[in-house]
């Protein structure tokens, strides 16, 4: 077998198929493993710039790091008794007194909307199945926003969820893929939501995977052509041709776009090809100490009109500036000055601090982007596709996840059923 990518999607496929017997050949375009898992380590400090979080249920990432010795880490831990903000427009307020006031309230009211659509759901491995999945799928997440007259600053605090957690605007957002989303958090307790994260970095979960194979990934080796025949696939790179009984490509969409498919080429590329990504940015700015703790802040804040939040990092000096949709971009190519001038007062006493690092997934070549993020349109079209062999083409990654996707415990739950697929 051939698998393009070696994101965690493609390695866990990779190592499930070894240890059916299967002959694996991985090929990864990047001079390193783990595709949109990347930690940052430099001078002490360290960041994931791609997937942090892991919740409670994610029960695959959590067994993957009990194998590789990767403690998990509560979020927030030192932080749970501080003050996360809001700052909007300069006006700094307590989350918790944004929550007990009058936004709050807004704020709720389009939550248990959402929570009772959600509610509708009898499968939470299919969004499809929702009575009412034609009409949802056909709307965005802004339109239904607009339907509940949601304005000022409730309407900016949700927006600016969608964007961070769905990494694209309300308005390119399928309203049935949001309320999927909320259906499957709201399966599990509240504290158990992005609970976790994997000390030292999650590409340790990638580099451990990377380890149990007995064939070295192929770093630097990007496919170029996929060609399918009844007898076999071949896929070209610049180094060579790899022949194999079937192909497992495990990279995101606009990879796709970048392959060439000859011979019998099933329709799911062109839908794959046309699927929706977010976008997300992440700017790490290293400070000599915690500042914000000192001013009763948990480093936690939404912040408008700039368009992103913050939080701390492994290392709490470090603070991530995060922001998704379009604001991904606007952040990434902000003058530093005018981010730090976003940032409350209190943060910015003392020596400024340092820009360490910028990701910004969307300019990325081999990704073009962070998730999963599905049009209008787009999850009844493809829900089925993705999730299901095509000949000898099979499709990973945490797009063509059930129930989790946008996570490592996605990615990690295609590859079971790619191997299923591939081994019975």
């Amino acid at each position: 077998m051939v698998v393009v990518g070696a994101g965690l999607g493609g390695l866990a496929t990779a190592v499930g198929l070894q240890q059916q017997d299967v002959e694996v050949v991985v090929l990864e375009a990047r001079g390193r493993v783990g595709g949109r898992v990347r930690t940052w380590s430099e001078n002490g400090h360290r960041a994931d710039l791609g997937a942090e979080r892991v919740d409670g249920d994610h029960r695959r990432v959590r067994a993957l790091a009990d194998r590789h010795a990767v403690p998990l880490v509560p979020v927030g831990q030192d932080t749970a008794s501080l003050d996360d903000l809001v700052v909007f427009d300069g006006v700094i307020r307590t989350a918790a007194e944004v929550d007990q006031g009058s936004i709050g309230a807004e704020v709720e009211r389009v939550a248990e909307h959402l929570s009772a659509l959600a509610g509708q759901l009898p499968r939470l491995d299919d969004p499809t199945t929702h009575p009412d999945a034609a009409s949802l799928d056909g709307r965005s997440v802004e339109d239904l926003l607009d339907d509940l007259a949601t304005v000022g600053d409730a309407r900016r605090i949700v927006e600016q969820d969608v964007r961070g957690n769905a990494a694209a605007e309300p308005g390119q957002l399928s309203l049935l893929g949001w309320v999927h989303d909320v259906a499957v958090a709201e399966a599990k307790p509240p504290a158990q939501v992005e609970s976790h994260r994997l000390r030292g970095g999650a590409q340790r979960l990638a580099e451990g995977l990377s380890g149990q194979l007995s064939t070295p990934v192929h770093l630097a080796t990007a496919a170029r052509a996929i060609d399918l025949h009844d007898a076999g696939v071949r896929v070209t790179t610049d180094q060579g041709r790899f022949d194999a009984d079937a192909v497992v490509l495990a990279v995101p969409p606009p990879a796709v776009r970048q392959l060439r498919f000859g011979g019998n080429v099933p329709a799911v590329i062109e839908q794959l090809a046309q699927l929706a990504l977010g976008d997300i940015t992440k700017r790490l700015l290293a400070f000599d100490t915690p500042v914000w703790r000192e001013s009763g802040c948990s480093g936690n804040a939404l912040i408008e009109p700039a368009g992103f939040a913050t939080w701390e990092a492994h290392t709490p000096e470090v603070l991530i500036a995060y922001a998704g949709g379009r604001a991904a971009r606007r952040l990434a190519t902000m003058p530093l000055a005018e981010l730090l001038a976003a940032l409350p007062p209190a943060w910015r006493a003392g020596r400024p601090p340092e820009e360490i690092h910028t990701a910004h997934w969307g300019s990325e070549r081999e990704t073009g982007g962070a998730w999963n993020a599905p049009a209008p349109g787009q999850v009844r079209a493809t829900w089925q596709l993705l999730r299901r062999p095509h000949g000898r083409l099979h499709l990973a990654g945490e797009h063509t996840a059930a129930r989790h996707g946008g996570f490592m415990e996605g990615a990690l739950e295609s590859a079971e059923r790619v191997v299923s697929e591939l081994t019975g």
